[in-house]
This record gives C-alpha cells, sequence and structure tokens, in this order.
C-alpha cells in the first residue's frame, strides 16, 4: 500500500499552521512524501519592477529546493524515515519513525534553518 493520503494531509496540516507556511509546499508520491521551502523574491528586483531603484543584476530565482522527505520505509508497519536535504544531499533524521509520530517529526525538523 503506497502513502496515504491521509499521511500525507497530517503532515500538510502540521506545515499549514506554521506562521510561516507560504514559504512551504508539500507533495506526496507513492512511496514518500516531501516538503519544499519555497525561494524568496528579490527585494531590489521587486521593487525595481515597480520602478524604484535598479535590478540587483543576479538571475532570477523562482521555484522552490527541497527541504525534507518522509520515504515510506515498511508499508505493513506504516513507519518512514525522514531526511533533511542539506548542503546538496540527503541527511538521516530519523529512522523507522511510525506515521502516528511522524507529524511531530516533520514539524521539529522544519523549524531548522537553512545553512546556506
Amino acid at each position: 500500500m503506497p502513502v496515504a493520503y491521509r499521511e500525507f494531509a497530517a503532515v500538510d496540516n502540521a506545515v499549514r499552521r506554521r506562521a510561516d507556511a507560504s514559504s512551504f509546499r508539500v507533495t506526496y508520491t507513492e512511496t514518500m512524501i516531501e516538503v519544499f521551502r519555497r525561494f524568496e523574491s528579490d527585494v531590489e528586483d521587486m521593487l525595481a519592477t515597480f520602478g524604484i531603484g535598479p535590478r540587483s543584476g543576479q538571475p532570477p530565482r523562482s521555484g522552490s529546493l527541497p527541504f525534507l522527505r518522509c520515504v515510506l520505509a515498511d508499508e505493513q508497519a506504516r513507519a518512514f524515515t525522514v531526511e533533511r536535504y542539506a548542503d546538496g544531499q540527503w541527511q538521516l533524521v530519523a529512522d523507522n519513525v511510525g506515521a502516528r509520530s511522524l507529524v511531530g517529526y516533520v514539524a521539529e525538523r522544519a523549524d531548522m534553518r537553512d545553512d546556506d
């Protein structure tokens, strides 16, 4: 049995309750739930769009980067592996996390800030 919608919805709801919820988006596939962190707009370029000041000269950034993923490791036990994306690679945060505990792990780990 793949990732259940209710498992995805529980993680998505936990992220949506955050004050900075608009900075994240949550998706899921058959085997994992992923949390992405959205890029922030460049303030100088935003102001230049309205005719206030010059553009920053930096290439525009849009989209998002991977932040956390919860991989379904054991379908029978509904256990997940939680990983955080940092420094260009996935790093194990927790192994064998039950679906009921998953929301707590994601809420805790989403408070971690990017080091880049």
